[in-house]
């Protein structure tokens, strides 16, 4: 999954990641796009699973975090701030499935 998503051009190097999070601004830029078909809709795979495959981890990046050595690295204000942030998606997902379920299925199928 991937966030912080601030152009469109962060959008297109992130395909072929399984979600997405990316405001409706980007979302748009994309839509108002004055490039040709072709071209809009091409795009270089820079994350697959064959690439992931193949990638070399180092001892360090191997390390097996549990939750409270995680916690105590990050220390008190970065738990603080990662628990409201994700409380924050968790809300935002709640409303949307909550509009999704007022508006679908459409009242004239």
């Amino acid at each position: 999954m991937a966030a912080a998503v601030r152009n469109k051009q962060d959008l297109y190097s992130l395909l072929g990641v399984d979600y997405i999070i990316a405001p409706l601004k980007v979302l748009g830029s994309l839509k108002e796009s004055i490039t040709s078909p072709d071209e809009k809709y091409a795009f270089m795979r820079r994350l697959s699973p064959q690439s992931a495959a193949t990638y070399e981890f180092s001892k360090e990046e191997l390390v097996k975090w549990d939750q409270r050595s995680l916690a105590s690295a990050m220390g008190p204000a970065a738990v603080e701030l990662l628990t409201a942030g994700i409380d924050g998606y968790s809300n935002q997902a709640n409303r949307v499935e909550e509009l999704f379920g007022k508006i679908w299925p459409p009242p004239n199928v």
